[in-house]
């Protein structure tokens, strides 16, 4: 009956972040392989390093602002989304990819803050392996934007914005007065280019492309 589907969909999500959460601390998941990424639309790829510890609460809030607002209204029914993490390994099928449904905003963004509110932020982070997964994201998807939420820059050598972001981050280095917040990197591609980067800082407003 209509009450038994309601109440079924209602656990939906909370039975996938339990299963999630026991992968997670699986043991025999090692050496497995894993299933394929899927074409993201949108991927948060966040920094759990002990250095990100004290703002652990400013990126949960603004991971679930960007969910809730639908990515600025920007995010189409059936696109993808997805949240990664990393401190010294790079964690890209903690949280199950989610394919977008009007109207179910709140319940994706509460799941989004759920997760991130069970992860240990802890030991270091290593940067090079992190961009290394999201180069081979880009590819797989016609069109991407990435938000990597770092307590340190995101150097992006080779590409046409590498020169402009190190200016930035060297600016903001010898800046007393500058926010003492995680930067908010973004990266938009399309067909399998970087076309766009921009850096922010977390609690800012952030542009959707």
């Amino acid at each position: 009956d209509v009450r038994s589907r309601r109440s079924t969909r209602h656990w939906v999500l909370p039975l996938v972040w339990v299963l999630a959460c026991l992968l997670r601390s699986s043991p025999s998941l090692e050496g497995q392989d894993l299933p394929p990424e899927p074409a993201y639309r949108y991927l948060f790829v966040v920094d759990l390093s002990r250095a990100m510890a004290k703002d652990a609460d400013a990126v949960r809030r603004a991971v679930h602002e960007m969910v809730l607002s639908g990515f600025g209204g920007r995010i189409r029914p059936g696109e993808t989304f997805g949240l990664w993490t990393f401190n010294e390994r790079v964690n890209t099928h903690h949280f199950p990819p989610l394919t977008w449904v009007p109207g179910r905003n709140e319940e994706f963004a509460d799941h989004a803050f759920r997760f991130l509110n069970v992860q240990r932020w802890e030991k270091t982070a290593r940067i090079d392996d992190m961009l290394a997964e999201v180069s081979r994201a880009i590819p797989a998807s016609p069109a991407l934007t990435v938000f990597i939420f770092s307590a340190g820059p995101v150097p992006m050598k080779g590409t046409s914005f590498g020169d402009s972001l190190a200016a930035f981050y060297r600016k903001v280095a010898t800046d007393p007065s500058r926010p003492r917040k995680p930067f908010v990197t973004t990266l938009a591609s399309a067909k399998g280019e970087i076309v766009r980067a921009s850096v922010n800082f977390v609690g800012d407003p952030l542009e959707v492309p």
